[in-house]
């Protein structure tokens, strides 16, 4: 009788200690649980908020004295559109070598006489796009604005 009641003594301080470990390793958990979840909703806001900008590949080429290049910038100023969307931008006055990519560029893409190489000018590795109007249009397609 003795041995029973000492196995039963036993049994019941045995499950106490797993009801208790149980208790002090729950509230750990649901704190840990609690912060990933707040970590991953912030991470979530702020990737909504500031989404990733699009890799396009293209090369916007300006002059600082141009002002239809100005009204290019202003538009990508306005709209925001070197956080939505990367690309090079390159001003043709300031190196020779700016200079010389300017004009390869525009080769490239079939123009050959002096007098029609211009800026405001992008180009998507392939085509080019000249003017302000015509860029900003591009841009507006391309951000469904």
């Amino acid at each position: 009788m003795y041995n029973k009641i000492k196995l039963a003594h036993f049994q019941k301080n045995l499950l106490n200690i797993g009801t208790s470990m149980k208790k002090d390793l729950l509230f750990p958990i649901i704190i840990s649980a609690t912060i990933l979840i707040i970590v991953g909703l912030f991470v979530v806001l702020l990737k909504l908020t500031h989404p990733t900008p699009i890799e396009s590949g293209l090369t916007f080429f300006y002059s600082d004295s141009c002002p239809h290049c100005t009204n290019v910038e202003a538009f990508f100023a306005e709209n925001n559109v070197e956080e939505k969307i990367t690309f090079n931008k390159i001003e043709i006055n300031s190196s020779v070598e700016n200079t010389q990519f300017f004009y390869d560029v525009n080769l490239a893409c079939g123009i050959t006489k002096t007098e029609e190489m211009g800026v405001p000018l992008l180009w998507d590795g392939i085509s080019c796009v000249n003017g302000d109007e015509p860029i900003i249009t591009y841009f507006e397609n391309q951000l469904a604005l």
